[in-house]
């Protein structure tokens, strides 16, 4: 498959119709503002000035951080930090870059949107932030089932950290992949639950009816307990789900979890439960042990390795999304739907989160399209493409080989977006 063949494949794909409109997407559980902080040595130098001013337990907070941030430098990841007091954030105000929406749901809602797809979110616009990131003619909001009263959205801050050089070696391996890493950092959050009353009710009285489930936002729990009891609920409302709508598409992604044992809690309660399950390589790489990078594998060991997730967790099919391919794989050979359906699902969700790279910002089907006609295609996507090629159980399809980007945040997030308004799922058989 050549550079050009593959780009003429992939815009073919991003210029097919649309899918149907009569339905909608629900997603949407947790909401934030990220406040976008540059990272590098004048930051760092900032916050040694801060600690050394400090004493007891705003001291503390800045010790965390730079730890942190030095861990997350050697080992070539993300990380993320629940800190207190909170308050001594708001130091970040006047350094920040951008302010942007937050929360894997609401951010995909936000992009779905734009393509034209309705969609309905659990949270609640209670806070006069949220309403200019959402084009509300097409976003429903479901109105709160408990007292938030003022209370108003949580400040996430993210120190966008320098790109490492492609011949650096870091924890895992050289840093052979151009994205960049991320510190997120925010206070203990008053949680709210996952899937509302309120929300259910909107969801079964939905018209046009609601086809496919988006579930996120499980990072939020710092505490075991409380992720118990939000996974236990949200297991139990699940159930109910799919009684009373029984072609329901449950779609679980996985995002932003700050060390990999909660992540895998979910996966095993909640894995077996849904239809598909997504994730980036750094989560794919995490949901085993031990830490197993994904971009330093050819093809045929990452498709293994997706496949060992995907049986350890009892997983239906597992989507990947990464800096070079994402691609879908299915328990049952052939239990994929319509192959080409897929296929433009994935090459959706490649355009969407390149265009967040590139521009900054989400697109519309007009901007995809256009972006489509003058990328080039991944070659390493491409090889993957090319290893997977007659295999019934998996779809690959090579992401846009981007130099140099604007944003690094809600990359995954553009993603899933894109790709459920891609999405057709396959009619489920009532036993």
């Amino acid at each position: 498959m050549t550079h050009t063949f593959a780009r003429e494949t992939l815009t073919d794909l991003i210029d097919g119709a649309p899918p149907a409109r009569w339905r909608t997407i629900a997603m949407g559980f947790t909401a934030n503002i990220d406040v976008l902080l540059p990272g590098g040595p004048a930051l760092t130098a900032r916050m040694r000035q801060w600690q050394a001013e400090s004493s007891g337990a705003e001291a503390e907070v800045w010790r965390a951080i730079l730890d942190a941030q030095a861990h997350c430098a050697r080992e070539g990841r993300g990380g993320e930090l629940a800190l207190e007091p909170a308050a001594v954030l708001h130091r970040f105000d006047t350094y920040g870059q951008a302010r942007t929406l937050g929360g894997t749901g609401v951010r995909a809602a936000a992009q779905a949107a734009l393509l034209g797809q309705r969609t309905l979110v659990s949270v609640s616009a209670h806070d006069p932030l949220l309403a200019p990131f959402l084009p509300t003619h097409l976003v429903t909001l479901a109105a709160p089932s408990f007292s938030m009263g003022n209370t108003p959205l949580p400040i996430h801050y993210v120190i966008e950290m320098p790109e490492a050089p492609s011949d650096q070696e870091v924890g895992n391996g050289p840093a052979c992949t151009r994205r960049q890493n991320r510190l997120i950092l925010h206070g203990d959050e008053p949680l709210s639950p996952l899937i509302p009353d309120a929300f259910i009710t909107r969801l079964l009285e939905s018209s046009p009816p609601v086809s496919i489930l988006l579930l996120s936002g499980f990072n939020t729990y710092t505490s075991p307990t409380l992720l118990e009891h939000a996974l236990t609920d949200v297991a139990l409302r699940l159930r109910g789900l799919k009684q009373a709508v029984s072609d329901l598409w449950i779609h679980l992604e996985l995002a932003g979890f700050a060390s990999p044992e909660p992540m895998r809690r979910v996966l095993n309660v909640l894995g077996p439960a849904v239809d598909a399950v997504g994730m980036n390589e750094d989560e794919c790489a995490a949901a085993l042990d031990p830490y197993r990078p994904m971009a330093l594998m050819p093809p045929e060991t990452q498709f293994a390795l997706m496949r060992d997730t995907l049986t350890k967790y009892g997983l239906e099919r597992l989507v990947v999304h990464t800096s070079w391919m994402s691609c879908l794989l299915s328990r049952t050979p052939g239990d994929l739907g319509g192959r080409a359906i897929v296929a433009r699902a994935l090459a959706l969700g490649n355009t969407a989160a390149g265009f967040r790279f590139a521009q900054g910002r989400d697109g519309t089907w007009d901007d995809l399209r256009a972006a489509a006609r003058v990328w080039s295609a991944s070659p390493l996507g491409i090889t993957c493409a090319a290893a997977a090629a007659g295999r019934r159980d998996l779809v690959v399809v090579p992401a846009w080989d981007i130099q140099v980007g604007l944003a690094t945040v809600g990359l995954g997030d553009s993603f899933t977006g894109a790709l459920l308004t891609g999405l057709d799922p396959p009619a489920k058989e009532v036993n």
